[in-house]
């Protein structure tokens, strides 16, 4: 009797197959994990819980002294404007940072506009909804949240100005500076 080693399993071949493709998913569901715990730490973190900022209407803001000077009045300072996901973002003072954070904690494909601001006295926001106008104070900082147009802001924030900036070009930072 002899044996007949010429001959393969398509066995052999099938199960390596299965293996790369099981390699795989393995991998596809790491990144996919990677990413989603990601969205989720960035939502927590840019989800700020404070009292509301008190709204004011342009009229009031007018009346307060508190509106922008007009381009190139060097009496008064004018608004500095941020756009943000279709949303225009404008203070008086301070810094701004922005991002779009998924909606549902992080969990949706959705994504919303947040801007924290270091102390902006004055918050405006443009968006498809109307202009809204929030007095901050002089020395309280800001988080506005935007979600179907309308927003929504609350005088605390977790913002940390990264000052090495000015002395340090190769330092990076997701802050925007003023102006």
């Amino acid at each position: 009797m002899t044996a007949d080693y010429g001959v393969r399993s398509t066995r052999r071949g099938s199960s390596i197959i299965w293996i790369v493709l099981a390699i795989g998913v393995v991998g596809l569901g790491v990144l996919v994990y990677r990413f989603w715990a990601g969205q989720i730490a960035v939502a927590r973190e840019w989800t700020i819980a404070g009292p509301p900022c008190p709204a004011i209407s342009r009229e009031a803001l007018i009346a307060a002294g508190l509106q922008a000077a007009p381009q190139g009045d060097l009496r008064g300072f004018p608004d500095m404007n941020s756009d943000y996901d279709n949303v225009r973002f404008g203070r008086r003072f301070g810094y701004v940072s922005c991002a779009g954070i998924h909606d549902n904690g992080g969990l949706s494909l959705d994504s919303h506009p947040v801007c924290q601001f270091t102390r902006p006295v004055v918050v405006t926001v443009t968006s498809a909804k109307g202009v809204f106008y929030f007095n901050t104070g002089g020395t309280a900082p800001a988080t506005v949240t935007v979600q179907d147009g309308v927003p929504r802001c609350v005088l605390a924030n977790r913002f940390k100005v990264n000052h090495n900036y000015l002395t340090d070009p190769s330092s990076t930072d997701a802050a925007a500076g003023a102006g």
